[in-house]
């Protein structure tokens, strides 16, 4: 995917260095060159580092006010591309003290294949570009205007399996999905209150095709029965305008906001399918599955907040926050199905019609009541909520409609202290309980406790500690589920005058999950569904400055997963030196180290050294 468009925005970016460089504006551009060796999967080392060898822009940074002369402020900012797997350009621009307009461009590359995953034929290599664009006016004394543009377009392949004729088969499925969006808002300033009134439209289209892959035959088996043909070509179109209001009162004891929000869902999809298999390689005749139809779902979203909060003084405050959210969606499907049997006898035709339909409506509200004091080094907040959750859903037009409702309760309670013994921080509790359970693996009790430490004796270090435990479960008669999450963090830093520094961090994330699959009418043990994640990462990032002219800049991270069957160990590293020749001349020379090891199996397994070297003029 690195290619000539690549090097076109490296000649673009030096072209207008150059060219600012002439006209005597400000600015600074910088390219490198890096080599890449790769030892072991390099599709892992793709999968995780997409990063490569070959030129880069560095950086760039234009004023191009000396050379386009009107403007306040046109600046023109750059970084990525070539060897890079992401890029970046951002143009900011502003001129009679009230249009101001901000362009930013991104790109990003990803690439995945691992010989353990999906049989080993997944495989996915897309590119994803985002525009964003933004008109401002503040040549009103009590109003902004804003516009805002964007635009998403994501291209590609994505290659993997499917079951198809009794076997898992492989199809490759080109990729075109653009997402466009624009809104228009006006935002008053000056005023008691302040107004957001926004109104904005999406559409989101999605485009493939699908291809068969493997030369048609089966993943990882021998089937004489060979995928010929298969052609999906479809698109997926949803439109959704939303309107947007939000109010807002601040003042010294009143805190007031509303916030409303309505949008309107439609989607029309097409679809026409075709999937042919050739029997005994094509010497027993064929069997193909056609499919033709469309589909249409209309669903809305309604949301609306308030809250308001009151200080009684002394220290003293009150605050209420009430949530209400509906969402409703309704589909319906109408095409036919065929099946033909092409043999040496003659040919079968078999079509059956399809209409369907299903719909799923949600409404939740919450409401909390929220009470606390504040003074010089303490304060404390407690609260309680009250929610409710309504759920109607039909999965299909032969299915009976099914509704669902329950009551959540919940409260809370947080301290926080500050320069108590040289130490701040905050620490709190909550708890959670749930009248019913609507989907079997959601919990009915959640419980989580947490804390916050920071101790700086000086200005110049500091440590900091964090930790917290989570749990959730729901009762055997559901799915005697049980989640955990425990997490904690320590840190240290330092800093000198000199501009050294240092620091280290350590954490470690444990996820545990246990849902009993389902109860069966046998007197047999059900099944359960385990997993485990047990996560440690050390880094360590320091900088030192030798001279005023010369520095160096690095870290190690480590990271380390414990659990039997997925345990591995990764590591990633980097170190600059960088030399500042003079104040327009500057070169960096930069090695990077990655490394990953699976104890389960070395398939995955590499080590990768890299070096660049990086030139910067300012001028």
């Amino acid at each position: 995917m690195r290619g000539a468009g690549h090097r076109l925005w490296l000649l673009l970016g030096s072209w207008l260095a150059v060219s600012a460089g002439w006209a005597q504006s400000n600015g600074e551009v910088g390219f490198g060159i890096a080599w890449q060796r790769v030892t072991g999967s390099e599709d892992s080392f793709q999968s995780q580092y997409p990063f490569g060898s070959g030129l880069f822009l560095s950086r760039l940074s234009l004023d191009l006010r000396p050379w386009i002369p009107g403007f306040s402020r046109f600046r023109l900012e750059a970084q990525g591309f070539g060897a890079e797997p992401d890029g970046r350009g951002r143009l900011q621009v502003a001129w009679d003290r009230e249009w101001q307009l901000e362009l930013d461009f991104r790109r990003r590359e990803r690439f995945f294949f691992s010989p353990g995953w999906d049989l080993g034929t997944r495989r996915e290599q897309w590119a994803m570009q985002r525009w964003h664009g933004k008109l401002i006016y503040d040549g009103f004394s009590r109003a902004q205007l804003q516009l805002a543009l964007r635009h998403v377009h994501r291209s590609g392949s994505i290659t993997g399996p499917f079951y198809g004729l009794g076997e898992p088969y492989v199809a490759t499925r080109r990729l075109g999905d653009d997402l466009d969006e624009a809104s228009f808002s006006l935002i008053t300033k000056g005023l008691p209150v302040s107004l957001l009134l926004e109104q904005g439209v999406a559409q989101v289209r999605n485009r493939f095709r699908l291809f068969p892959a493997n030369q048609g035959s089966p993943a990882g088996g021998q089937d004489p029965d060979v995928l010929g043909e298969l052609k999906k070509p479809g698109t997926f179109k949803t439109t959704s305008p939303t309107t947007r209001l939000a109010a807002a009162y601040n003042d010294s004891r009143w805190d007031i906001g509303v916030e409303a929000l309505y949008r309107r869902d439609r989607s029309h999809n097409d679809l026409s399918y075709w999937e042919r298999y050739l029997l005994g390689e094509g010497n027993w005749g064929s069997l193909s599955f056609l499919e033709e139809g469309t589909s249409r779902q209309v669903g809305s979203v309604k949301r609306a907040a308030a809250h308001v909060g009151f200080a009684l003084g002394h220290g003293f405050n009150v605050a209420v926050r009430s949530n209400r959210e509906e969402r409703d969606s309704d589909t319906r499907f109408v095409g036919q199905r065929v099946l033909v049997l092409d043999g040496p006898g003659g040919v079968v035709e078999i079509p059956v019609d399809w209409r369907d339909s299903g719909v799923f409506d949600l409404r939740d509200t919450s409401h909390t009541l929220e009470a606390g004091w504040q003074g010089d080094k303490f304060g404390i907040t407690a609260y309680r909520r009250l929610g409710e959750r309504e759920v109607d859903w039909r999965r299909s037009q032969e299915s009976p409609s099914e509704r669902y409702q329950r009551d959540a309760r919940g409260w809370g309670l947080v301290a926080r202290w500050k320069g108590i013994w040289g130490f701040s921080g905050e620490a709190g509790g909550e708890r959670g309980t749930f009248g019913r359970v609507i989907f079997r693996v959601e919990p009915e009790t959640t419980r989580r406790v947490w804390m916050k430490l920071r101790y700086q004796p000086t200005a110049g270090f500091e440590l900091a500690a964090s930790g917290s435990h989570e749990r959730a479960d729901n009762p055997s008669t559901v799915a005697n589920a049980n989640y955990k999450d425990q997490e904690l963090s320590l840190s240290a830093s330092i800093f000198a005058d000199s501009g050294a520094r240092l620091s280290l961090l350590f954490t470690q994330l444990r996820v545990t999950s246990d849902v009993q699959l389902g109860l069966l009418p046998l007197p047999v043990q059900p099944a359960v569904s385990s997993y485990e994640l047990k996560l440690r990462t050390a880094a360590l990032r320091g900088s030192w400055p030798f001279s005023p002219r010369l520095r160096v800049e690095g870290g190690i991270t480590v990271v380390e997963n414990q659990p039997d069957g997925t345990a591995f160990s990764s590591h990633s590293g980097d170190l600059e030196l960088c030399w500042e020749h003079s104040e327009r001349w500057a070169w960096s020379l930069v090695l990077y180290s990655w490394g990953y090891n699976a104890s389960a199996s070395n398939r995955d397994d590499f080590q990768v050294r890299r070096a660049a070297v990086i030139t910067r003029w300012r001028f």
